[in-house]
């Protein structure tokens, strides 16, 4: 027997990735229950990718060692109870900077899921935990309330797997002072798995592949350079040693033009899936994935009396190659690629390096403030209010970025910063830097870029020229310098081998304590966009005049709050959930000097109590819990626990409303940062790689304007939700009947949605309006073809927390 714990983290948006993703304040939503079970082996491999399976963690009635049931970002592997296996967990509530919502598909499923698909059967007898439960509810009841008793068999089976929160829903009723302390307990019981939770998540982040390297499988251009190189280098039988980045693409180029490979893969869940994208393309025979560490291979030829294990060559490689994914170039594997063309030990002495060398471009910038998600200084004033303590969150290092997609001015020609020979050893260096400015203007960052040559006739470029898409990455100083035109700019740029840093005119400030926090990029989007905070402004400022109490969920920097202390609200209460941006909201409201008229607390909205945290109900509720696919955040659940426990039955609430629109579109593949499914590309099957992708069950996050699209249908309105908290809502759904405009094929559909927040002002997600959302894109698992005029049926629901899309089908066929 066991008893299984299930967790879940309601992160950003729906999934995603970690610096888009939009969502801290008041939305981290966690759940736990337990349900006894007899966990047979042979469940466990019923998820065919990793974020079908919820994470669990197992207890084993003391018998063996916690065991964490976390999946791998392969395909479920089949587990025995007590027996270790990978903990990896999904990548990106990050970089949406997006992972899939691993975990925030749970909730409602979790019972249904779990218990439906991975434990067969559902044990009749009662663990001894839940024996305990039911005796202390008959001690209760035949104290208290005698009656209940006849009922208690119905209300055991209807709260199966939740008995703790049957017996706290009655100790709070009948012993009040009991039940707190037991909300304690299983509070600090909760922390502790949900750090140790969010750990091993953190751990999958750091060894999965982010959305950036779906980029790459849409450059044909760069992809038939790197098949050149490697089939100009490549003689029948040779050796090529392939630093993995991932998704076996290379290796096997090189298997295909006749090479026997070895790949490494730093990261085991990698490295297992470019073991089942190389059997399914029948490549097992000349190309082998090793999840293995540079320093652990060994070569039989130079070392024939050595023990050998899986990571050792028959022969020494005669070419060494790897994908340069970074766009400052510099990184681990980098590191590894070059030692291992060194070591004469692994690699002939005259070993082909593919890329064989690069040059790193670098260019002075003024990037004005906008809606976008980078780091910039937040020093001076925002919407009319000082947000320079958010500021300190800065980690002051290089963000990738797409130039193209932004406003920025560059103030100088570019200048070649760094010229590297991958036949030599890589050197640490630091550089001084100076550019003579074409302009006055104001410095705030600086650029950069690099250029690959594979060999000595094709080349590859990420410079902000080289296409619509090519990603570059941007660093900012602690603030901005003005300069006049003629004026010297200069710093130091000086790396390690594996990383760059700079030294600025201005000292960057040290606040290790934050800055080494994980506030993700999206908040600066916020922040800086004007579209967002000045309709806000407004819709307060209007509410504000016949409000006695204000509440704020989700507090962030504690910016609405403001906007309602200045409006001349006399009693605020903003509830914030993370501890860091709690931290951070008391630190700008103070530094506003609003904290006599604002209260700020650090705990999720669901525990406020009015009495003990709030002084009396509030008649005015502001929020902004909502991701770019509205529900994510848990507004709804958030705004309806608000509206019976912390509001009177007549508050106004900010925003009251959202109508989510959508259309139907036709997306070539193209290099953009998308995690979208692959099927067959450069000429092999790529489908096991899917298992990093969004499947149809979860939306990506981008600009549309960004990217090369089709509109194929009008817009059409799907949900009308209520704000208010007014509307209980459960799981809906609807079958949607659209007509083609035009002809092309169906590969997604683009959500957004116009949030009202009163009666006349609104905010607008449209991919026309620009500001800080990006859109929701859902690709379907089967594109169609469609022909103008034609009827599509499209089914969709939602499930309180999140909205969902079906396959759609052309009506009649």
């Amino acid at each position: 027997m066991y008893s299984v714990f299930f967790f879940f983290f309601q992160a950003e948006d729906g999934i995603r990735d970690a610096q888009e993703s939009r969502g801290l304040g008041d939305v981290y939503k966690r759940q736990a229950g337990s349900l006894v079970v007899d966990f047979q082996p042979h469940t466990a491999g019923a998820y065919t990718s990793w974020w079908d399976v919820p994470s669990t963690v197992l207890e084993t009635d003391g018998r063996d060692q916690v065991l964490g049931l976390l999946p791998e970002r392969a395909r479920a592997t089949h587990a025995t109870p007590g027996v270790e296996q990978a903990n990896s967990l999904g990548e990106d509530a990050d970089r949406s900077e997006t992972a899939p919502d691993v975990v925030g598909d749970v909730v409602e499923d979790v019972v249904e899921d779990v218990v439906d698909d991975v434990v067969e059967d559902v044990v009749e007898a009662e663990s001894p935990e839940v024996a305990g439960i039911r005796a202390r509810l008959v001690s209760i009841y035949e104290e208290h309330n005698p009656s209940k008793l006849g009922l208690l068999d119905g209300m055991m089976t209807r709260y199966r797997g939740q008995e703790n929160k049957l017996l706290n829903k009655v100790l709070k009723r009948y012993c009040p002072e009991e039940a707190t302390e037991e909300q304690r307990r299983a509070k600090e019981e909760y922390e502790k798995y949900a750090k140790a939770m969010m750990f091993k998540y953190a751990l999958f982040r750091s060894m999965a592949p982010d959305r950036w390297r779906f980029t790459y499988w849409g450059d044909e251009a760069r992809t038939a350079s790197y098949d050149g190189a490697l089939t100009a280098a490549v003689s029948k039988g040779c050796t090529v040693l392939d630093v993995g980045v991932g998704s076996g693409l290379i290796g096997m180029m090189a298997a295909r033009a006749g090479a026997t490979v070895v790949s490494l893969e730093a990261s085991k869940p990698c490295n297992a899936v470019v073991q089942k994208i190389v059997k399914a393309n029948a490549l097992e025979g000349t190309m082998t994935s090793v999840w293995a560490a540079s320093d652990s291979i060994t070569c039989k030829e130079t070392a024939p009396q050595q023990d050998h294990d899986q990571c050792a060559l028959d022969r020494r490689a005669s070419v060494v190659c790897t994908e340069i994914v970074e766009p400052a170039l510099l990184g681990e594997r980098l590191t590894d690629f070059v030692w291992l063309g060194q070591a004469k030990s692994i690699s002939t002495e005259s070993v082909q390096m593919i890329p064989a060398r690069a040059r790193v471009w670098i260019a002075p910038i003024e990037c004005p403030i906008q809606p976008i998600s980078l780091e910039m200084s937040l020093r001076g004033q925002l919407s009319g209010l000082d947000l320079s303590e958010f500021d300190k969150f800065r980690r002051h290092k290089l963000q990738p970025i797409c130039l193209k997609h932004i406003e920025y001015k560059m103030l100088a020609d570019p200048k070649l910063l760094a010229a590297l020979d991958f036949s030599q050893p890589l050197e640490s260096a630091n550089e001084l830097v100076e550019f003579v400015a074409r302009e006055g203007s104001s410095w705030n960052g600086i650029a950069m870029w690099h250029e690959l040559d594979l060999d000595a006739t094709r080349s590859i470029s990420c410079a902000p020229s080289a296409s619509p898409t090519s990603l570059q990455a941007v660093v900012f100083l602690p603030d901005s310098i003005q300069i006049q035109q003629g004026e010297t700019m200069s710093f130091r740029a000086l790396h390690d081998t594996k990383a760059w840093q700079f030294e600025w005119p201005i000292p960057i400030p040290d606040f290790p304590e934050i800055q080494n926090s994980e506030v993700l990029r999206w908040h600066w989007a916020m922040l800086m966009d004007g579209k967002r905070n000045h309709p806000y402004d407004l819709a307060i400022q209007k509410a504000v005049s016949s409000a006695e109490r204000v509440l704020d969920i989700g507090s962030g920097t504690g910016l609405l709050s403001m906007f309602a202390a200045r409006a001349g609200a006399q009693h605020i209460t903003t509830v914030e959930g993370s501890e860091q941006m709690g931290g951070c909201a008391a630190r700008c409201i103070a530094a506003n000097g609003y904290e006599k008229v604002i209260h700020p607390l650090q705990m999720m909205s669901t525990e406020v109590v009015v009495g003990e945290h709030m002084e009396k109900r509030a008649d005015l509720c502001i929020s902004e819990i909502v991701d770019c696919g509205l529900l994510g955040e848990w507004c709804l659940p958030s705004m309806q626990h608000a509206r019976e426990h912390l509001l009177t039955p007549e508050a106004q609430c900010i925003p009251c409303g959202a109508t989510v629109h959508a259309f139907l579109i036709e997306m070539p593949r193209q290099p953009y940062a998308v995690s979208r499914p692959l099927d067959t590309e450069a000429g092999f099957d790529m489908a096991d790689y899917n298992t990093y992708a969004y499947g149809p069950q979860h939306y990506e996050q981008f600009r549309l304007k960004d990217v090369e699209h089709t509109q194929l249908t009008e817009e059409f309105d799907v949900w009308d939700f209520d704000l208010t908290g007014r509307t209980r809502y459960t799981e809906q759904a609807k079958v949607l009947s659209v007509a083609a405009t035009q002809s092309g094929r169906v590969d997604g559909v683009v959500f957004y949605f116009t949030l009202n927040l009163d009666e006349e002002i609104s905010i607008s997600t449209a991919p026309w309006v620009h500001n800080c959302w990006t859109q929701s894109v859902t690709f379907f698992e089967h594109p169609i073809q469609v022909e103008a005029g034609q009827e599509i049926e499209l089914a969709t629901y939602h499930k309180v927390k999140k909205l969902v899309w079906s396959q759609p089908k052309i009506r009649g066929k």
